[in-house]
């Protein structure tokens, strides 16, 4: 303990309640802890139920780090000495009894010896009911007390937001580093989102060739104060200009351009379609477009098991192909490995049955046509 709080315990005054309403807690680990407490020394409950929220927080603290299944050390640094009484329920009534004399930072300093930077500020952000779990505590205390560079980092970051709970210290520990900033932090709010955000992240590293990480930052750190993890994303989908390949033979060959969602727009608005909106299949791995150059006409192929299939031919304009110019496309496609259907004509004999509407007045009152 620091020297301003090394105290003999033992004969003190409780420390002051908070004045107001009882406030219970049901975080199932910090009632069992209480409870052994309760047992050991009764009223212990009742005096926490009143007691304020952040000596609450450092008595979770305490029963979080694992203090009660080895209590001794704790009393030590409490009264200075070892405990009078060696019978187990002895030692946890003095426990309890310390803990109710004690102020927030003299039972953290009795629990963890040294206060870290940050730590009291966190308890106080941290209101008066439990974290989910009792590693959460033991996560925080890691947090502060680390020494590498990145995690120094995520513990700055998590300091300046005005809140705290288990889902943000989650969020901090498993954020992209480029992605600690506290605005983006407050907005992720818990594991779950950091998780999406990473991937999206590294999805727009491997389909963008500018997402360089100090371009990453500053676009996170713009977009900070009204965050929306899917609407960065997709304003850097379309920046995308090296999607992952489809059907390199058509990205090869000098008659084909490939249509990256960087370009979609400019060539969808020039050539009166829609592919400025189809940027997200362009980047799915499964569906590619090119501009076949000497029509100009548009050529969709669908990525399959057994090869790539043209899935689509399109005219400027969306105006209809011709049947030439469809099947000398599909004449140029194949030798280039990708699969092409074409339609069979019906037998011309039976094609007459279908050229007009054969209609017999004899069925007519049966709806048959």
């Amino acid at each position: 303990m620091d020297n301003d709080d090394s105290t003999i315990i033992r004969g003190h005054p409780r420390h002051a309640r908070h004045q107001g309403v009882l406030r219970p807690f049901d975080a199932g680990w910090a009632l069992d802890g209480v409870g052994v407490l309760d047992h050991a020394s009764p009223g212990f409950l009742l005096y926490m139920f009143g007691a304020s929220p952040k000596w609450r927080q450092a008595v979770f603290l305490t029963i979080g780090i694992g203090v009660l299944p080895n209590p001794l050390e704790f009393l030590m640094r409490c009264n200075g000495d070892a405990p009078e009484i060696q019978q187990w329920t002895g030692v946890q009534h003095e426990v309890a009894q310390a803990l109710m004399v004690m102020s927030p930072r003299q039972i953290v300093s009795a629990a963890l010896v040294e206060i870290p930077d940050g730590l009291a500020g966190c308890l106080a952000r941290l209101g008066s009911q439990p974290m989910r779990h009792a590693g959460d505590y033991l996560r925080l205390v890691g947090l502060l007390t680390a020494t590498d560079a990145e995690t120094k980092l995520r513990a700055k970051t998590l300091l300046q937001l005005d809140r705290m709970d288990a889902d943000l210290i989650s969020a901090a520990l498993e954020l992209d580093p480029v992605a600690l900033i506290p605005g983006i932090l407050r907005r992720v709010k818990d594991c779950l989102e950091a998780r999406r955000l990473n991937q999206r992240l590294a999805a727009i590293r491997l389909v963008c060739s500018t997402a360089t990480d100090e371009a990453l930052r500053q676009s996170l750190e713009d977009r900070a104060a009204n965050f929306r993890s899917h609407d960065f994303a997709q304003a850097w989908l379309e920046k995308a200009d090296r999607p992952p390949v489809v059907c390199a033979a058509l990205d090869e060959h000098p008659d084909f351009e490939a249509i990256t969602p960087a370009k979609a727009a400019s060539i969808g608005k020039q050539h009166m379609n829609c592919l400025g909106s189809r940027a997200d299949r362009l980047v799915n791995g499964t569906w590619g477009a090119w501009l076949w150059k000497p029509g100009p006409l548009f050529v969709t192929v669908t990525k399959c098991e057994e090869g790539p299939l043209l899935s689509g031919i399109y005219a400027p304009g969306n105006r209809e192909v011709s049947r030439e110019h469809a099947r000398l496309l599909k004449d140029i496609l194949r030798p280039l490995g990708v699969i092409c259907f074409t339609r069979c004509d019906p037998v011309d004999e039976v094609r007459l049955l279908t050229l007009g509407r054969f209609v017999d007045d004899e069925f007519e009152e049966f709806g048959f046509d």
